[in-house]
């Protein structure tokens, strides 16, 4: 188990390195903390619709622009 934990984190390094991990890394991170806001807010067990529908109120509310 340790191993594989050691691998990913090579890997994780190695893209890291290579600027992988960087890649539009300011525009995914917020998006990222908007969908966990909503799902925190909203708890689970809804279908994935209402789950859309609240990401793209909050999304907008963010300034992000929806396609």
């Amino acid at each position: 188990m340790l191993h594989a934990v050691h691998e990913k984190h090579e890997k994780h390094e190695k893209h890291e390195k290579n600027g992988w991990g960087s890649w539009y890394r300011e525009e995914f991170y917020p998006i990222q903390g908007t969908v966990f806001d909503v799902h925190r807010e909203m708890g689970c067990g809804f279908h994935e619709l209402v789950y859309q529908q609240c990401l793209g109120k909050a999304l907008s509310k963010t300034g992000f622009p929806l396609l």
